[in-house]
């Protein structure tokens, strides 16, 4: 069986002419990779299309009761017009680069109880990981696109705006294979908290009044408004997040040896403590000055928000130092929670030994 990729990215910064036709960029048959400069770039999508609108089909069915259609074809026609109309929309006239990269694949999976066959295609649910696919090709797709952007000084953004995988078998029928964790995010929508006017102004005050943290609150700001693109997300939320440990940890050490000392503490005890600050001063992990400043903020939360730090700076460990790291796998929005969570409790915290009022 055979297993066919195809990942689409807008681009600006070019022109291509509709008279000029589709410009083939890459056509390498060794590894079964080709890449295309396009302004017809539904015809490369044709199977993606149709498994992404069976997929919406089905999550219509299952949670929001739209009754199957009598015809699938017919349905199936109409999710991808829309599916196609809202991605012209994203897309404007700029050209397409469509990267395909075709394989045969060792799954095989055809004979699974969750697959259903009918004249046009097989339709089989949780019956592959599609990411091991994507694995084993992202190499030569990265590859493609970098030679892309290397070879045309000209692109200003890429964005993607399409990405499937589709098998075909022998006898040449498509075959959509759809899993039930997609890539799409669930949002609950909760009702605005009582008081949020007061709320706001007061960390609106507090916030304009720390010059110390500006860094901080740009970065912050920058990994929310870059949700929907998960590294820079990611990368944004995660230097926030470090930035604000390394901001707050010399502050909350001084308390927490302030405390070990008491009010009237004994010259053999403060000779001892400086020796040990002094000492560690430049030894602590990052790990271990969030742990001195969670102690203190949160401490009936610290601990389970220590596992989480030190979950995300393993990931982060892990990307930058060049391993391979999904961006789906990647843990913004927990980055992005803690630099939160720990800026909010130390303003309060600030505010409350101020005398300010807090929020």
């Amino acid at each position: 069986m055979k297993a066919k990729y195809t990942a689409v990215w807008g681009i600006t910064g070019i022109q291509l002419a509709p008279e000029d036709g589709d410009l083939e960029l890459i056509n390498d048959p060794g590894r079964g990779v080709r890449a295309v400069l396009t302004l017809d770039l539904d015809r490369y999508t044709l199977h993606g299309d149709r498994a992404a609108a069976l997929g919406a089909m089905i999550l219509d069915f299952i949670f929001r009761g739209i009754p199957w259609p009598d015809d699938i074809e017919d349905g199936i026609a109409a999710w991808v017009e829309q599916i196609r109309a809202e991605r012209k929309q994203k897309l404007g006239n700029t050209p397409a680069l469509v990267i395909t990269m075709e394989a045969e694949s060792e799954l095989e999976f055809l004979e699974a109880d969750h697959c259903r066959e009918n004249e046009s295609f097989v339709l089989c649910l949780d019956a592959v990981d599609k990411d091991t696919i994507r694995e084993r090709f992202r190499p030569a797709v990265t590859a493609a696109v970098n030679a892309v952007i290397l070879s045309i000084e000209n692109i200003e953004t890429m964005r993607k705006v399409h990405d499937s995988v589709v098998f075909e078998r022998p006898d040449g029928k498509p075959v959509y294979a759809l899993t039930s964790h997609g890539t799409a995010s669930l949002s609950i929508l909760k009702p605005i908290p009582t008081g949020i006017e007061k709320t706001t102004i007061n960390y609106y005050m507090l916030l304009s009044a720390d010059s110390q943290l500006q860094r901080v609150q740009q970065l912050l700001r920058a990994a929310q408004e870059t949700r929907e693109d998960r590294l820079r997300a990611f990368l944004a939320a995660w230097a926030a997040l470090e930035i604000l440990i390394n901001k707050l940890f010399p502050e909350y050490e001084r308390h927490f040896f302030e405390r070990l000392l008491g009010e009237e503490p004994q010259a053999a005890l403060r000779t001892f403590l400086e020796r040990i600050r002094d000492v560690m001063e430049d030894k602590y992990s990052l790990n271990e000055k969030f742990a001195a400043s969670a102690v203190q903020l949160a401490p009936n939360e610290a601990d389970r928000d220590l596992e989480t730090m030190k979950e995300v700076k393993r990931i982060r460990d892990r990307l930058f130092h060049g391993e391979q790291v999904a961006e789906d796998a990647l843990p913004a929005d927990q980055a992005l929670y803690l630099a939160r969570k720990y800026l909010h409790l130390h303003l309060e915290a600030s505010a409350a030994r101020s005398g300010q009022q807090a929020p």
